[in-house]
């Protein structure tokens, strides 16, 4: 039996080495990426997105390096948690202010 895990999408390689460059602060690279193809908005078989990881993690720098990059401050994973609900969760109050200062709508309710 062969564990090896099944191999990635180029849309996953691309998302992955662009959130890399996000975090570098390759400015160059990020446009190179985007140019390829890499889509900020990019979802896994979860549907879960970059923005969605950041706001769970708390990382607030790179929330607003994606929020400027345009990422969809309402695109919900598979169980209909937008970014705003993931921030909620992770307690990041600075996060959630950025997120309904950039246009998050306030009246989600989760699906499930």
């Amino acid at each position: 039996m062969d564990n090896k895990p099944p191999p990635r999408s180029k849309e996953c390689e691309l998302s992955m080495a662009l959130i890399d460059a996000i975090n570098r602060d390759d400015n160059k690279k990020v446009t190179r990426l985007i140019s390829a193809g890499a889509d900020v908005n990019y979802q896994n078989n979860l549907g879960w997105t970059n923005l969605q990881q950041a706001c769970l993690d708390g990382d607030v720098s790179l929330v607003q390096k994606l929020l400027n990059l345009g990422a969809n401050l309402n695109l919900a994973d598979c169980c209909g948690w937008p970014p705003l609900l993931e921030a909620c969760f992770s307690g990041s109050l600075e996060i959630v202010k950025i997120l309904i200062s950039a246009g998050a709508n306030k009246f989600v309710v989760r699906c499930n």
